[in-house]
């Protein structure tokens, strides 16, 4: 199933981030220009006020002239963005990775990423009953990895104002375990189901720092009337 075959490159991407300290690669080495090396390029920003245009950086200040009066303007990113697909929406961090991938003629994949925090949302094409496209899910996940290193159990979340029952995956790779949560949900357009991964903590810490994404997911999502 694509689904499991996504999902299973995401699993080592997470595990990736969990690289050893003190492993640096060429681009980390002690360099004068170091600091701007390891931060990803500004964005490239233009403002148009009545027909000019100026050239913006985001969170920087520029100055315009406008009918010979000039004023200083400062561009901002908003903290989220608002994801809107599948008869569902919910925010994330605005520095969140996404992606989208159709494929697939019987399904679309988005995929949310912020730090180690990522969450799935799979849209089935065909109108089936939540419980199935659940399970089908589940049975694409689970041969993706040894049965001996998968447990399974029930979960609940809140959803806005909305309460779900799941199932939970706890996976362990070596020192390393990877809960995968899931949901599914009839938005009355559309089958979906949610997958909330949480890669645990580090080997050697009791507990993971979360980041805002699970948090935001929480608060904002609701189904699209």
């Amino acid at each position: 199933m694509r689904l499991a075959m996504i999902c299973a490159c995401l699993v080592v991407v997470c595990l990736s981030a969990h690289a050893a300290p003190g492993v640096r690669s060429a681009a980390s080495r002690p360099h004068e220009d170091a600091a701007v090396e390891l931060k990803e390029p500004p964005l490239e920003l233009f403002v148009d006020v009545e027909g000019k245009r100026f050239e913006a950086r985001l969170g920087q200040p520029v100055e315009i002239e406008i009918g010979g009066k000039k004023a200083r303007l400062t561009v901002n990113a908003g903290p989220s963005r608002t994801l809107r697909v599948a008869g569902v929406e919910f925010r994330y961090p605005s520095s969140g990775m996404f992606s989208v991938d159709a494929s697939d003629p019987k399904m679309t994949l988005w995929v949310i990423r912020d730090g180690n925090d990522s969450v799935f949302l799979i849209r089935y094409a065909d109108k089936i009953e939540p419980r199935v496209a659940l399970q089908q899910t589940l049975d694409g996940m689970s041969g993706q990895y040894d049965k001996q290193s998968v447990k399974k159990s029930p979960t609940t979340i809140k959803l806005g104002n909305q309460k779900l029952e799941g199932v939970r995956l706890t996976i362990r790779m070596g020192a390393q375990r990877i809960d995968q949560s899931f949901y599914s949900i009839d938005t009355g357009r559309s089958t979906v189901v949610l997958i909330i991964q949480d890669p645990g903590p580090l080997p050697g810490e009791s507990v993971r720092e979360v980041g805002p994404l699970p948090g935001m997911l929480q608060q904002t999502f609701r189904i699209l009337k």
